[in-house]
């Protein structure tokens, strides 16, 4: 758009769009760290004792999952009744995030009724 020269503002609010962007980008993040470093240390919301004994079971079936997935994807992609074309399989990725979020959601009310 700059080097067009047919519109010089359009051009001169996007750069200004960027900037303003990259600024509410860089203060998220810098406000975001200080209240997580907080967090650990005061041992509130996700740093609790609890949250951090939960955590390796969620772990555990979370890369569990994505591996069956990947093998799936493989499998349906390139094994033997597979044409070895990606684009054909994308379906799997996004079915499996939509069930990676319901599994999710059960193991954190299996635990939470556990504790």
């Amino acid at each position: 758009m700059m080097f067009l020269d047919t519109d010089i503002l359009a051009a001169a609010a996007v750069c200004l769009l960027l900037v303003l962007v990259a600024c509410g980008v860089y203060a998220f993040v810098r406000v975001g760290t200080v209240q997580d470093a907080l967090n650990q240390l005061l041992e509130e919301g996700d740093f609790t004792r609890d949250a951090k004994a939960r955590k390796g079971a969620i772990r555990a079936v979370a890369a569990a999952y994505w591996l069956v997935v990947v093998a799936i994807f493989l499998f349906y992609t390139f094994g033997p009744y597979g044409n070895g074309q990606p684009e054909y399989s994308w379906f799997i990725w996004a079915i499996a995030g939509v069930i990676f979020a319901a599994v999710m959601v059960v193991m954190k009310a299996v635990q939470r009724h556990h504790n």
